[in-house]
């Protein structure tokens, strides 16, 4: 489901992208059920995310293992910073004008990069996001917290003022 509320700021030292998970413990966030049948390890169980001043922050905690499979596993969060559905990358009924993605395997993250949406592409080219900015991810620093991730953007490499509302998708896959 798309997780579209107004955006609490916070203090920039209360969010820390640091394998630690304890900063997010009273973030507002959404809680999903297992799905029965789906991979675990991609299968996204609570997910939250968060501004400051300076940057965007967001949380993913899957059934499994985060980023567990040997083959790797790939997740997206699809954010939209206009709040235009007529622009961007068509999901959900929101216009995704940027996209998260942090691909990992063996419990470890590999890469991670923030893409923008081309508004020249088809809305619905999945292939239309082109590498923009960089992101900054982390898994968990304990083997006890193995199912949660972070990561964060800035807010100016995605051009969004502080105060701008946001809606994202989280989506995880293998």
């Amino acid at each position: 489901l798309p997780f579209a509320v107004p955006l609490p700021h916070v203090d920039r030292l209360q969010i820390r992208i640091d394998g630690a998970f304890g900063d997010w413990e009273y973030v507002t966030g959404v809680n999903d059920t297992l799905n029965a049948g789906i991979n675990q390890n991609v299968d996204l169980v609570a997910y939250k995310m968060l501004s400051d001043t300076f940057n965007l922050y967001f949380y993913m905690s899957v059934a499994g293992t985060a980023f567990g499979d040997y083959a790797g596993d790939t997740a997206r969060i699809f954010i939209d910073t206009d709040q235009d559905a007529s622009t961007g990358y068509s999901i959900m009924g929101l216009g995704a004008d940027y996209e998260i993605r942090v691909f990992g395997h063996a419990g470890t993250v590999e890469s991670s990069s923030c893409l923008r949406f081309d508004n020249s592409r088809p809305q619905n080219d999945f292939n239309g996001f082109f590498s923009y900015c960089p992101s900054v991810p982390h898994t968990s620093a304990t083997l006890e917290d193995n199912e949660m991730f972070e990561v964060r953007v800035s807010l100016d490499s995605i051009d969004m003022a502080a105060t701008q509302p946001v809606s994202a998708v989280f989506y995880m896959a293998d």
